[in-house]
């Protein structure tokens, strides 16, 4: 997140937000354009939004233990072995859908039926 490469430090702002549901303060900077652009691209360079990589670090140095000891998270949620109810809330459809690929590999039922009340 610290790189002066600004795809590589969103794309890493955009997988720690991914990971720990967290949301780092950052700053949106203008992407580097190429030498030879036209004025049209030069208005109209992405802007990246890049995180505060000191503030990530900190977290990361305080929430080590825990995160080390899962082994796959989707915004806080620990989505390896088994997914609570709460999970099932917070996490993405792209996690959703490869918990129950995995679960279904496995042999096991992903998910319990629906409340019938």
């Amino acid at each position: 997140m610290g790189s002066e490469d600004l795809p590589a430090a969103h794309a890493a702002g955009a997988a720690f937000v991914r990971m720990t549901g967290i949301e780092l303060e950052g700053k949106r900077r203008t992407a580097a354009v190429a030498p030879d652009a036209d004025a049209f691209t030069r208005e109209f360079a992405a802007e990246l939004w890049v995180p505060n990589a000191k503030a990530a670090r900190k977290m990361w140095a305080s929430n080590a233990q825990a995160w080390s000891a899962g082994t796959r998270w989707c915004r806080g949620c620990e989505v390896s072995t088994r997914l609570g109810k709460d999970a099932r809330q917070l996490i993405d459809l792209q996690a959703l859908w490869d918990f129950g690929a995995r679960s279904a590999l496995a042999g096991q039922r992903p998910f319990g039926p629906p409340p019938l009340s």
